[in-house]
């Protein structure tokens, strides 16, 4: 999914690729300041340190919002097939509903030939009230 969106190129390569330029980097100055006393070693460990969490901090970030983004939109699209099967649940009921009223009705024609009247007004009260 990312890779679609980025061209065909994982993001977190990029992410990698640069955070080993850094780290590269970083071992060049070690290697350059290798003649300082021991306080200016630890200033310079400090600064590392704190450069390489801000890179792991950032990489973080990126992922995290990678991942909300992919969330969300899976979310979305579950919302969209949830909702289209609550309209297909209530369409199918509105029809069933409709059926078991005509079926009534069928039922209370036969009855009306057979039967006393009163019968036939309960059963249209009745599908009334089920189809609204």
């Amino acid at each position: 999914m990312v890779m679609e969106e980025n061209g065909g190129k994982p993001y977190t390569n990029e992410l990698f690729a640069q955070f080993r330029e850094e780290a590269t980097k970083r071992c060049q100055q070690e290697e350059k300041f290798g003649s300082l006393d021991l306080k200016g070693i630890e200033e310079l460990k400090q600064q590392l340190y704190r450069s390489h969490e801000e890179q792991i901090k950032k990489m973080l970030a990126v992922k995290l919002e990678e991942t909300n983004k992919m969330l969300e939109k899976q979310l979305s699209i579950e919302e969209e097939a949830r909702l289209r099967a609550e309209e297909s649940a209530r369409a199918a009921q509105e029809k069933s509903n409709e059926e078991i009223c005509a079926l009534k009705g069928n039922l209370e024609n036969a009855h009306r030939e057979t039967s006393r009247p009163s019968e036939s007004t309960w059963t249209m009260a009745v599908c009334y009230h089920v189809s609204h």
